[in-house]
């Protein structure tokens, strides 16, 4: 049961990251001929059926401990694990939450300028381009001028979790 809980909220967050990204067209989810399914900002071909997709926003639980913190507590600081910020964190720092070609990137490209944002970083940073790899470091804790990625809060337990599936 653990395993499905994980594997939805790595799901939602991996959406979550998504969804913003084509927030300005449709999404539409197409079958082929062949029963093939693909997700497209286009209209599905003519050759193919599908529906437009309408996605709802996903709003995690607050445990009774964070509701009786969160007056001091922003939400990228929810949880007790180290936050580690793009723009200042060393090499082995960010090793602690991408993999080490990804750490190298990070700092090539940081010392040509400092990120901005998280647009920015999944633009200049090759290994983070991927929805996935961004949301799992924002997961893990990196954060860009103290901002997770939307969608994806750091989280100890499912950092964890994910860390031990890559092994």
């Amino acid at each position: 049961m653990e395993e499905k809980s994980g594997l939805a909220k790595s799901f939602i967050a991996i959406t979550l990251v998504i969804v913003p990204l084509c927030s300005h067209a449709g999404l539409y989810k197409c079958v082929d001929g062949s029963g093939r399914v693909s997700f497209q900002e286009q209209e599905c071909p003519g050759t193919s059926s599908g529906s437009e997709i309408t996605l709802k926003s996903y709003k995690p639980a607050v445990s009774a401990k964070t509701k009786a913190t969160s007056d001091t507590q922003t939400p990228d600081n929810q949880t007790d694990m180290p936050l580690v910020e793009i723009n200042t964190a060393s090499e082995a720092d960010l090793q602690s939450v991408v993999h080490a070609n990804i750490a190298k990137q990070i700092i090539a490209e940081r010392e040509k300028d400092h990120f901005r944002n998280w647009a920015d970083v999944v633009h200049r940073v090759v290994g983070l381009s991927a929805a996935q790899t961004a949301v799992i470091a924002s997961i893990s804790g990196l954060t860009v001028n103290g901002k997770s990625l939307d969608g994806a809060p750091p989280d100890a337990a499912l950092a964890a979790t994910i860390k031990s599936r890559r092994r």
